[in-house]
Parts: structure tokens; C-alpha cells; sequence
């Protein structure tokens, strides 16, 4: 992208300086469009190459993204196959009857024969043997190295307990390993343990994932490189450590990263991945990535071979577009430049070969060029006879422009004489206009006059309707004045008649009293004649002559009671009776005042009516002056235009008396000219 882009700029900077130093003037029509079809096919060239580089570009850092990726889970995936194959070596171990009895006999020989040919069989890296307390017994990678105690680390642990196990692992000597355990049973005793694995801090690891996946391979154990594919300076770079802001994500995180970085300088599309041990404490990374400078280089080859056939292919586009513009544009565009610079030099004898003229923007310019030569020869050709033609005319017109100024000159003064009759005519109208003004100023006071007259009626009127209606309402309240008299003197005869039927009850209450009392009296002296027998009688005899002698009492006072509300009632009959005459009479006179309010209301509609009447024809006068003033005015106005056209008539036969001197002047020049003219046209070729 960087090879394409400098090739481009390099180009356009040579088209520039070529422009700098000729300037545009300077250079011809087929230069200047060979160069804007060259630029605008480099530019289109140039917006094509980027735009495809930008997304191969963008393509290739995604593929070799995704295979760095692949890579790294290729990677995992070897490893987890290597914990598989681990458990199953360990477990078909385990099952040997060779080992088993080795273990038994203690020989020592017998187990390292059996468990080299096993190793070499399967294709493990080591195996590790112990006895049943953990010891160990044999070491594949170090057959010296025996006798000590293994039984802690956890693959040896799980397998003395009788559990097959797998995981990674590391210790003194392997550095990184993915190792089985299975436990050496004899006679349901288990009398031992096994351990087979793959060392993964070795090269062959990482050499084998790179011929697979085409990416280079590393494993760490913690952040330091103990196998990778990638070399500098002749180097693999085992032994050196990984960047910190990744080995924080991933090894201390234990997360996964994947994206562009730096190692050691030089720049990876790189995926890493954290190794995870039993207790899932990270201890290691692996990686997986491909090298950005290699990625790229095809992409530079493959660009520099598209430039040099780009740049061959415009070359030939150019040689090919400018014998096509030189054939279809320079060489018409040339006849009708020659043409042109020919008829400036006053030749018009010239004729431009139809062949020439084609169906397109420059062959109907040639046409048009063509027929513009055509009319110039024909228009020449008019002018020089109407310049002939003009010179006799300007001759006859002199002779004429004499002979008008004599009889303009008598018109002018019968102009003068009408001027004078209109102006007096004008004045004596402007006087009966001023008189029929004052007539119609004092029409329209009257009309003022009446109509504050009508205004006022009109508010008399509406004051006496306001009255009637506040005696009308008067009348109804003294209507349902009279009915409520009426109702009073219904309710008091009602009352009256009430406190009779109480004054009978009352009666009828005193005389059972007085019964009542002498019962008990009676009751008295026949308790007292029974002695002790009849006391309690009497004792109740005596208690109803109370309530008898009580009785009667409250009977006189409710009596005497109804003998004032009687009294009371009679004199209320007696003043409702007042009162109700006197509302007929109000209600009398009411009526009378309802009648003369009528009449007032009809009285203020006649006078409106002549006011209206007067009013009209008042307006009516006083619009016929009006029509009357404007006809006089109209008529004086006329006068004064009439008088003032008149003037100007007189004015414009003075000033046409001066033109026509000025156009005999002008034919004198005109003769002149034309002969000007005819020695002009004589230059012409035609």
C-alpha cells in the first residue's frame, strides 16, 4: 500500500512541475486534455488500488488473525490430546502383567527393559514407576535418579488412591508436561503407580503445531519462552519473557488475548492462551501467531506487479485516446481556428468541405461557423447597397425637413389662440365649483343635525322602554303580592276555625276532670269507711283527685290561651283585609302607568320616523350636490387640462420646430456616413 502510494504522488508531482514551470497558456488543447484524462484515470486508478488494498488489506489482518487464533486452539486442542493419550498410556502401563511383576520381584532391570520398549512402542517422552508408599522406582529421562518420594504431587497422590488422573505439571527437571497417573494393582492390592506424559517445554512441541497451522507456536512456563518456533538473529528465543501488560491479562487474570503486538521487537498478529494446572492456578501461556511482515509481503509483490501493469496499460490508453483526440477534436477544432482567423482578417471567400462536418458538438460548430460566413458575405453585400440607398435618401430628406419647419411654424400660433380661450374657460368654472362646495358643506350639516336628533329620540325611547319594563315587573310582584294576602287570609281563616274545635276539646277535658275528681272523692270515703283494707285504695284515690284537680287547671290555661290567639286572628283578618285593598289600588294604578308608557314609546317611534324621513332627504340633497360639485369640478379640471395640453402643444410644435432643424443637421451627417460605410465595406473579400 505504502509502494502504491509513493508510485502515484511521484506521478502527480512530474505533472505538476510540468504545469509550473510551461504554465497552462503555454500548452496546447491536446496537451491539456491527454493530461486531464490521464489525471482523472490516475485518479480513479489511484481511489480503486487504495480502496482494495485498504479491504485486502483489512482481509489479510482478519485471516491471519483468525489463523493465529487457529493456531493457539490448535494448540490447546494438541495438549488436551496429550492429557488423553497420558491417561491411557498410564492406564495400559498399569494393566502390564511384565511391570507388575517387576514391581513384585523387585528387579530392577526387567522394569527398565519393559518400560523402554513400552516408550518406544507408544511414543511417550517419559514414565515414571513408584512403589505403593510413593517412592520412586524408575525414571525414564534419568534411570539414576530414583528413591525419593514423589507421593505429594497430585498426579502420584490421585493414582495411590486408585483414581486415573490427568493434568499438567511441572518439576525440577521437565519443566512442563502433560502426564497420566494409574495405579499397579497385584492381587487387588495396589502395589504401585505409574505416570506417562509429553514434555511440552520441548522444540518438536512447537514445531509440530507450526507445520500443522502455518503460525508460529510458543509455550511459556510462567512468563518465560522454554520452547517457541520464533528465531532472531539466528536464535530461537527460549529463556526470554513475555510482555507484562499481556502476561497481567493472561497469566495473572487468566484470560485470553488475541490482537497485534510487538515481541521483541517485531510485530505479531498474536492469540495467547493460559495452561491451567489441577488446583486451576495459571502456570504457563501458549501462544499462537503469525508474523504482520510476512503476512504482508505477498501483498507488496502482488501490488508492485498490479502498478507496472497499471502504469503499461494508461501508456497505452494515452497513446491510443490521443491519436483518437487528435483525428476528432484537434484536427476539426484546427480548420475552424484557421477559418476563423481568416474572416478576422476581413476574408470571406472561404469555404469549409462538408466532410469535415460531422453529427457532433464540434461539426456544428464548423455548421454554424459555415453559415455565419455565408451571412456575413450576404449581409456585407446588403450593406454596401443600403448605404447607397441611404446616402440618396439623406438628400430627399433634407429637402423635406425644410419645407415642415415652415408650415410647423404656422401651426404654432393657432395653437397659442386656443391656449387662451381654454384658460378663461377654466377659471369661470372653478367658480360655480366653489359655490356648489358651500351648498353641499351646508347639506351635510344638517344631516349632522338630524342624525344627533335621531340619536337622541332613540335614547329617550329606549329610557321609556327601560321604565315600562320596571313597571311591568312591578305589576307581577304586586300580582303575587296580592296572591300571598290572599293565601294569609285562607291560613288565618283556617286558624280560626282550629282554635274551636280546641275550645270544644278543652270543654270536654275540664267536665271529665271535674267527673274525674268527684269519682275520687267518692273513692275516698269509701276507702275510709274499709279501714285498713281500703288504705291503699284511698292512697290511689287521692293520686287521681291530684291528677284531676291538675287537669282541669291546664284545661283553664289552654283555654285562655285560645281566647287570645282568637283575638290575635280576628285582628289579623281585619288588617289583611286593609291590606289587600290597598294592593288593588296599587296594582290599579300600576296598570295606568303600564298604559302611559305605551304611549310615550309610540309617541318617540312617530318622531323617529320623521327624523328618519328628514334625514334621507337631507342625505339625498346633499349627495346630488356632491354628484352636482364633482360634475362642475370634472368639467373645470378638463378646462385647466385642456389649457395646459393646449400650452404644451404649443411648447411641443416649438420643440419639434427645433428637430426638425436638428434632423435636417443629422441627414447632412447621415450622407456623410454612408459614404464612410461604402469605403468600409470595399476591405471586405466576399
Amino acid at each position: 500500500m505504502k509502494l502504491a502510494g509513493k508510485t502515484i504522488n511521484h506521478l502527480a508531482s512530474k505533472i505538476f512541475s510540468i504545469f509550473k514551470k510551461n504554465g497552462t497558456q503555454a500548452i496546447s488543447l491536446r496537451t491539456k486534455l491527454l493530461l486531464f484524462i490521464f489525471l482523472t484515470t490516475l485518479l480513479i486508478v489511484a481511489s480503486t488500488v487504495y480502496t482494495s488494498l485498504y479491504f485486502f488489506f483489512q482481509y489479510v489482518d482478519r485471516e491471519s488473525q483468525l489463523q493465529s487464533a487457529g493456531g493457539v486452539d490448535s494448540f490447546s486442542a494438541q495438549i488436551k490430546e496429550y492429557k488423553s493419550n497420558s491417561l491411557s498410556y498410564a492406564n495400559l502401563f498399569a494393566s502390564n502383567p511384565v511391570i507388575a511383576a517387576a514391581i513384585d520381584e523387585r528387579n530392577a532391570d526387567k522394569l527398565v527393559n519393559e518400560l523402554q520398549s513400552q516408550i518406544r512402542r507408544t511414543g511417550i517422552d517419559f514414565a515414571i514407576i513408584t512403589d505403593e508408599m510413593g517412592n520412586v522406582l524408575l525414571r525414564s529421562y534419568s534411570p539414576s535418579k530414583k528413591g525419593d518420594n514423589i507421593k505429594e504431587q497430585h498426579t502420584v497422590k490421585m493414582a495411590l488412591q486408585g483414581i486415573p488422573y490427568s493434568t499438567i505439571e511441572t518439576d525440577d527437571v521437565i519443566k512442563l508436561s502433560a502426564i497420566g497417573s494409574a495405579a499397579i494393582v497385584s492381587q487387588g492390592k495396589i502395589i504401585g503407580t505409574v505416570c506417562t506424559g509429553y514434555r511440552l517445554d520441548q522444540d518438536k512441541v512447537v514445531d509440530k503445531i507450526k507445520k500443522m497451522q502455518g503460525t508460529d507456536a510458543t509455550v511459556f512456563l510462567g512468563d518465560t519462552r522454554v520452547a517457541t518456533t520464533i528465531i532472531k538473529d539466528g536464535k530461537r528465543i527460549v529463556g526470554t519473557r513475555l510482555d507484562s501488560q499481556i502476561s497481567n491479562l493472561v497469566l495473572k487474570k487468566s484470560q485470553k488475548f488475541s490482537g497485534k503486538t510487538q515481541i521483541l521487537g517485531m510485530a505479531y498478529f498474536a492469540s495467547y492462551l493460559p495452561l491451567l494446572n489441577t488446583e486451576g492456578e495459571t502456570i504457563g501461556i501458549i501462544f499462537g501467531g503469525k508474523l504482520i511482515e510476512s503476512a504482508y509481503s505477498t501483498i507488496n509483490q502482488s501490488t508492485a506487479i498490479i502498478l507496472v501493469m497499471v502504469l503499461a496499460i494508461m501508456i497505452l490508453f494515452m497513446v491510443v485516446i490521443s491519436i483518437f483526440i487528435g483525428k476528432s477534436v484537434i484536427n476539426p477544432l484546427r480548420i475552424a481556428v484557421d477559418s476563423l482567423e481568416m474572416v478576422a482578417d476581413g476574408k470571406l471567400n472561404i469555404d469549409i468541405d462538408d466532410k469535415n462536418i460531422r453529427k457532433d458538438e464540434i461539426g456544428r460548430l464548423l455548421r454554424s461557423l459555415k453559415t455565419t460566413i455565408a451571412d456575413l458575405r450576404a449581409l456585407i453585400a446588403d450593406i454596401a447597397g443600403l448605404g447607397e440607398a441611404v446616402a440618396k435618401a439623406s438628400e430627399e430628406m433634407t429637402c423635406s425637413s425644410h419645407k415642415v419647419n415652415k408650415a410647423w411654424a404656422q401651426v404654432a400660433d393657432a395653437i397659442a389662440e386656443l391656449a387662451k380661450g381654454a384658460s378663461e374657460q377654466a377659471v369661470s368654472t372653478e367658480k360655480g365649483n366653489g359655490k356648489i362646495i358651500g351648498i353641499v358643506s351646508g347639506l351635510s350639516q344638517i344631516s349632522e343635525d338630524m342624525e344627533y336628533s335621531r340619536d337622541l329620540a332613540n335614547a329617550a325611547k329606549g329610557t321609556v322602554q327601560r321604565g315600562e319594563a320596571l313597571v311591568k315587573f312591578q305589576e307581577a310582584k304586586m300580582e303575587d303580592t296580592v296572591k300571598m294576602s290572599q293565601n294569609v287570609n285562607t291560613a288565618i281563616s283556617e286558624l280560626s276555625a282550629k282554635s274551636a274545635q280546641i275550645s270544644k276539646i278543652l270543654y270536654v277535658i275540664r267536665s271529665i276532670a271535674e267527673q274525674t275528681n268527684l269519682l275520687s272523692l267518692n273513692a275516698s270515703i269509701e276507702a275510709a269507711r274499709a279501714g285498713n283494707s281500703g288504705r291503699g285504695f284511698a292512697v290511689v284515690a287521692a293520686e287521681i283527685r291530684k291528677l284531676a284537680e291538675q287537669s282541669g287547671e291546664s284545661a283553664k290555661r289552654i283555654g285562655q290561651i285560645i281566647e287570645n290567639v282568637n283575638s290575635g286572628v280576628e285582628n289579623c283578618v281585619t288588617e289583611m283585609t286593609r291590606v289587600e285593598n290597598v294592593v288593588n289600588e296599587q296594582s290599579k294604578a300600576l296598570n295606568e302607568t303600564v298604559m302611559a308608557f305605551y304611549d310615550i314609546s309610540q309617541t318617540f317611534e312617530h318622531i323617529n320616523n320623521r327624523i328618519e324621513t328628514v334625514s334621507e332627504a337631507s342625505s339625498t340633497l346633499s349627495e346630488n350636490a356632491k354628484q352636482a360639485g364633482d360634475s362642475i369640478g370634472e368639467i373645470a379640471q378638463v378646462s385647466l387640462q385642456s389649457a395646459a395640453g393646449t400650452q404644451e402643444v404649443a411648447a411641443a410644435s416649438e420643440e419639434q420646430a427645433v428637430i426638425m432643424n436638428q434632423i435636417e443637421e443629422s441627414a447632412n451627417e447621415l450622407v456623410q456616413i454612408a459614404s464612410k460605410l461604402q469605403y468600409s465595406i470595399s476591405k471586405f473579400k466576399i
